[in-house]
């Protein structure tokens, strides 16, 4: 994938090489998969049919020539119905578990491993509070939100 890099620019014998590098290609992946994808799903839930049609029967107008009744032509009865079972199969949220609630059950073993999940369990708390600071001083900003965290999935639920 271009601009990706390579696993060996990531991690070499299972340490990371960059640090840097690897949050962005992380914070990549989530905010493409969870953020981004979730939000889209609930920005089209929330337009509804008229709001949003996927389809347009009549041609844009062009100048002097409008086609009679053409309102009533955008949107025919069957793209409701459509719209209604996409909705309920693709769009509607039916989340399973939100990104706001995500605790990684972290099962290491090996030396020191107690020391390690206990810095990966932090690490988890840590990301969910910037999760919420981060809503927070958007919305002290003014900073309209499409979806709050409490709609966000983890991953593709949708």
């Amino acid at each position: 994938m271009p601009g990706f890099p390579v696993a060996e620019e990531i991690v070499l014998d299972g340490k990371p090489v960059d640090r840097e590098k690897l949050n962005k290609i992380v914070t990549l992946v989530m905010w493409d998969l969870s953020l981004a994808h979730a939000n889209d799903h609930i920005a089209i839930h929330n337009k509804r049919p008229h709001g949003n049609p996927f389809r347009l029967r009549v041609p844009p107008p062009t100048r002097g020539e409008v086609e009679p009744d053409w309102h009533s032509k955008l949107v025919t009865r069957l793209d409701l119905l459509t719209f209604w079972f996409t909705d309920l199969l693709f769009y509607k949220p039916n989340n399973g578990t939100l990104l706001q609630e995500v605790k990684y059950p972290f099962k290491l073993s090996g030396e020191g491993s107690d020391k390690k999940e206990q810095y990966l369990r932090k690490e988890n708390d840590n990301f969910l509070t910037a999760l919420r600071e981060c809503e927070r001083q958007l919305e002290d900003r003014g900073i309209h939100l499409s979806s709050r965290l409490n709609q966000i999935s983890t991953s593709l639920q949708y």
